[in-house]
This record gives C-alpha cells, sequence and structure tokens, in this order.
C-alpha cells in the first residue's frame, strides 16, 4: 500500500518582540517503573539508537523531524542534523539561531522555519542556499510544499491566516494571501490532492481544493491534533491534550473507521499497521483497516523521567522501518524487522 507521510508543525509558541504569548505545560501521565511492558509479540526489534538531544517540539507532540531519502533529519540544541538512517550516524549537522519550528525536504533541499524565517539548506551537505527576512510578530510558522512551491503558513498574532508562496529554488516570494479569522483561530491548512484539510478552533474541516464549500467536519474541542498521515483513503493522527486519542478517518466523509485511547505521541503508519507510544511507554501496534490490536514493540530508554513529555514517531518505506524518539532519555531508537 502507497503511503504519503503528511508532515505539519502547529500550535508552536512564541515570545515575540512587545509580546509574550503563554507557554502550555500540560501535567504529565506518570509511566510505570518497568518501560518494557506488553507482549513483544511484533517482528520487530531494536536495531540501533543514538543520543540526538532535545529535538524541538511544541507541547511534546509537534518534532521538527522527518525522513528524506538521504536520512533522518530533525533539529535538536540549535543544531540541524542528517543523520544516517541506517545507523544514526550523523552525515553534517549545522547552526541555527532561535527556536526551529518546521522541516519539509525534497529531492534536493531542506527547509527549515526558524527564528521568523525560512532558511533553505543543501541536502547533501547542509549547506546554506538562501535566507528570507525574518516576520516577527506572528504565533506559528509553518511549511508545506504542493506543486513544485514552498508555502509558508502564518497565523499572526492578529488573528488572521497568512500564506507566502515562494520559488524553492531561489527563496523568492511570488505571492501573498492574507484570510481573516472571524470566529476561531486556524491552527494549520494541509492542501491534499483532492480536498483542503484545515484545522480552525474546535473543528478539523475538509474543504473542496481551492474553494470555501465545507465537505465535512469533525469536532474537536480544545484537543490538540498531531501531525497527520494519509495513506489511500485514511487520515490517521491523534488527538488530545495530555493523553491522546488514536483516530482513523475516512477522508471523503470524515467519518470515524475506528478509534483508540491511552498514547502519548504522533501515529505512524507502515502497510498496514497503525504505531503509536502509548501512555506506558510500549509501542502499540493496530489493523489499519479493522483497528485490531496486534501486539507492542519492546521499548526499553537508557532513561525514565516522568517530568518529560515529549515523544514522536517516523515511518520508513525501508529497514529500519521505525525511528522512535524518547525525550526523557533524549535518543532515536530505531526498530527494524528481524534476521
Amino acid at each position: 500500500m502507497k503511503i504519503k507521510s503528511i508532515w505539519l508543525s502547529v500550535f508552536v509558541i512564541f515570545v515575540i518582540v512587545g509580546c509574550t504569548i503563554p507557554t502550555v505545560t500540560p501535567t504529565p501521565t506518570p509511566f510505570p517503573d518497568r518501560r518494557d511492558v506488553g507482549a513483544n509479540t511484533i517482528p520487530l526489534r531494536e536495531k540501533w539508537r543514538v543520543s540526538s538531544g532535545s529535538i524541538e517540539h511544541y507541547a511534546g507532540v509537534y518534532h521538527v523531524a522527518t525522513l528524506s531519502d538521504q536520512g533522518l533529519l530533525y533539529a535538536a540544541e540549535r543544531q540541524l542534523v542528517l543523520a544516517n538512517s541506517q545507523n544514526g550516524q550523523v552525515i553534517w549537522q549545522t547552526g541555527y539561531g532561535g527556536r526551529a519550528d518546521d522541516l519539509v525536504v525534497n529531492e534536493e533541499r531542506v527547509f527549515l522555519t526558524n527564528d521568523y524565517r525560512i532558511t533553505a539548506y543543501h541536502l547533501t551537505d547542509g549547506q546554506q542556499l538562501w535566507q528570507t527576512k525574518q516576520q516577527g510578530g506572528h504565533r506559528w510558522y509553518g511549511l508545506y510544499l504542493d506543486d513544485g512551491f514552498l508555502f509558508e503558513y502564518l497565523l499572526s498574532s492578529w488573528e488572521a491566516e497568512i500564506t507566502h508562496k515562494y520559488d524553492p529554488q531561489t527563496g523568492v516570494r511570488l505571492d501573498t494571501w492574507i484570510h481573516p479569522v472571524a470566529e476561531e483561530e486556524a491552527h494549520f491548512h494541509l492542501p491534499l490532492e483532492t480536498i483542503d484539510l484545515w484545522r480552525q478552533g474546535r473543528w478539523l474541516l475538509a474543504t473542496a481544493k481551492g474553494s470555501d464549500q465545507v465537505l465535512w467536519r469533525l469536532a474537536i474541542g480544545s484537543d490538540r491534533t498531531t501531525k497527520p498521515v494519509l495513506t489511500d483513503e485514511l487520515l490517521v493522527f491523534t488527538r488530545g491534550v495530555v493523553e491522546f486519542d488514536l483516530l482513523v478517518l475516512e477522508l471523503e466523509s470524515g467519518q470515524i473507521r475506528w478509534q483508540k485511547s491511552g498514547f502519548v505521541s504522533n501515529a505512524a503508519v507502515i502497510g498496514n499497521t497503525v504505531y503509536a507510544i502509548a501512555n506506558n511507554g510500549s509501542i502499540s501496534t493496530y489493523d489499519l483497516i479493522s483497528g485490531q490490536r496486534l501486539g507492542d514493540v519492546e521499548v526499553k530508554p537508557s532513561v525514565t523521567d516522568t517530568q518529560i513529555y515529549s515523544y514522536a514517531l517516523i515511518a520508513n518505506e525501508k529497514d529500519p522501518l521505525l525511528y522512535a524518539y524518547y525525550g526523557d532519555s533524549e535518543e532515536i531508537l530505531a526498530f527494524g524487522k528481524l534476521a
């Protein structure tokens, strides 16, 4: 099954010049003393682990990390790092200023929003290629690539949605759209092939491509929504405040196909299997179509600290199949097939 992973960054909190935005601090869920709980019934085992430092995130769920053809990319400790996906060793790293908000990559370039602007790097060696001017006064800075162009999606402190369109080769701004937010703040915009997906206020909305026509809406309330994964006609993500529910939606109708509870990370999908880090620290797995529980992947981080609330999963199309970030031990663990 062909999988298209959609990564986007939401709800980023800043301290902006002349305006302080309060930081949301969730109450952590205590973990059991044992982190290797659950039957290890899934044929995946740890292949390697590396110390990554603290990967940038907001509220423990929106992590600045992704996978490219060249390796694993992540922003941690003011360093943008490309690591070998087979062993975790650093290929290159380069420093950046401010805090990082989002990260996307194409075949040749890495694009990072940091310090109120976009910086482009060469994927092979990390050389900086261009950088936009600083744009202060916004609550968060998201990125997405669509139809060969780079888009920056901003939520302004004066409550308007601003989208900038760039030439990814040169960094030249090509167009700008400003959309006032009448009722609720919009938190992200995700363009897909046939629809546009929005998180706006207490709703997850799908609109016809390039139109304001609402196709369906799902009540989210005050929950945060993690970075979705689109696979065929299903949308997979987690939502919550401290603990998260795992949801699989029909993309065409917005109907919930199945839902589970008790997670602390985003969702990852490999083939017909959905993965999410459970609140006991193990990685739980489910059948994508039916929601049937398949088992657990055994995890043993180096350090357990229940005051750290930061976990993330990244799926791969080849072995190692899964990368798990544990913020309490500040390490990335790679899981692959049994030999």
